[in-house]
């Protein structure tokens, strides 16, 4: 983060759903809040696991990808709103 930071970059970690694994979980826990995004938990984004919104186990179909896009934007626009 501080290298980013030298050089005019704010870092965001970000996993995506369906996509977890203990190594990028280690770094998300260390990361400070306000430099990270995480949609794994199936319990907190119901919709990124359903089948409604899939293509297939590992893939969101279209209508899951909008979802996932307007999630992150919001996620995104939060973190922008903490640190201006």
């Amino acid at each position: 983060i501080q290298q980013a930071k030298a050089k005019g970059i704010f870092l965001i970690f970000m996993i995506p759903p369906r996509s977890i694994d203990k190594d990028a979980t280690a770094i998300y826990n260390v990361l400070p809040e306000n430099h990270k995004m995480a949609f794994y938990d199936g319990n907190i984004y119901p919709q990124f696991y359903s089948l409604e919104n899939s293509f297939d186990k590992g893939h969101l179909n279209n209508k899951g990808a909008e979802i996932f896009s307007r999630e992150v934007g919001m996620q995104l626009s939060k973190i922008l709103n903490r640190i201006n």
